[in-house]
């Protein structure tokens, strides 16, 4: 499709075309790889008009985060949200809608919490081997909790957010690395929970006891994982940083991480 250069420009930006993207070449680079980019002031537009919560979440967090961030919509998303970086020139959040709505907010809010732990100089495990997500499953269990409680103090409505993850990861059998992603995923739901109710027990979680019922071989790798987090604390990077190192090691999986490195 050809935009005029006179034509508003596709990011949604109120700019024409040929003071916009006409110039920078977003929207057409991004388009070439499958995905829209959109405005930052246009995607979030309905979250800063109707959600206070996001609002003073975004008006005091988003400047933490340093480097541009580009928003982009994408149809093969999986997720209701999902963050990265763009080599040496920013980051991107990526969403399934052009427009973000009120019930994706916490969606929205958490991968920008990710990109602020970033800027921060936290560190992120990342792999060249498109065949693994075990990365992931590490980077989520050490920064998700941690997230997750700061959503909380700004008034998300993390309990709603959880039960729906729970509902969705219940679905996960211990199938090649979905083994490893179920026992993290123990240890990090049991560490969100907390965040609600400190006095919770590590059993005590749906989730675990849904794992208890029907794959409890995973629980005894839940335990080993569950220990580190309880003799570190993780305010510092390089804190999660050997925690991260800690993990790999009890998980006991070469193979896996064999091609896992830090940024």
């Amino acid at each position: 499709m050809t935009i005029g250069r006179n034509a508003p420009c596709p990011c949604m930006s109120g700019q024409k075309f040929k003071k916009c993207c006409g110039i920078t070449g977003v929207w057409d680079f991004f388009k070439s790889q499958g995905m829209n980019y959109f405005d930052e002031s246009y995607i979030l537009k309905d979250l800063f008009e109707k959600d206070q919560v996001f609002f003073n979440y975004y008006q005091q967090r988003r400047g933490l985060v340093k480097k541009p961030v580009f928003y982009l919509q994408s149809d093969q998303l999986n997720s209701a949200a999902s963050f990265g970086n763009i080599e040496s020139d920013g980051y991107m959040i990526a969403t399934k809608h052009k427009k973000i709505s009120i019930e994706d907010s916490i969606h929205i809010a958490h991968e920008l919490e990710h990109l602020v732990f970033w800027d921060r100089g936290f560190k992120y495990l990342l792999t060249n081997n498109q065949n693994t997500r075990a990365h992931k499953f590490i980077n989520d269990l050490v920064y998700d909790p941690l997230i997750n409680k700061i959503l909380h103090n700004y008034g998300f409505n993390l309990k709603s957010y959880l039960e729906l993850s729970d509902q969705i990861q219940m679905k996960i059998k211990p199938i090649n690395e979905d083994a490893i992603l179920l026992s993290t995923l123990v240890v990090k739901r049991f560490l969100d929970y907390r965040t609600l109710n400190p006095v919770v027990k590590f059993d005590e979680t749906m989730f675990y006891k849904h794992v208890q019922q029907h794959y409890s071989e995973a629980l005894p790798l839940s335990e080993d994982i569950l220990q580190l987090f309880e003799d570190t604390e993780l305010e510092t990077p390089n804190n999660t940083e050997q925690i991260m190192k800690d993990i790999i090691t009890v998980i006991k999986r070469p193979d896996v991480y064999k091609q896992i490195s830090f940024i």
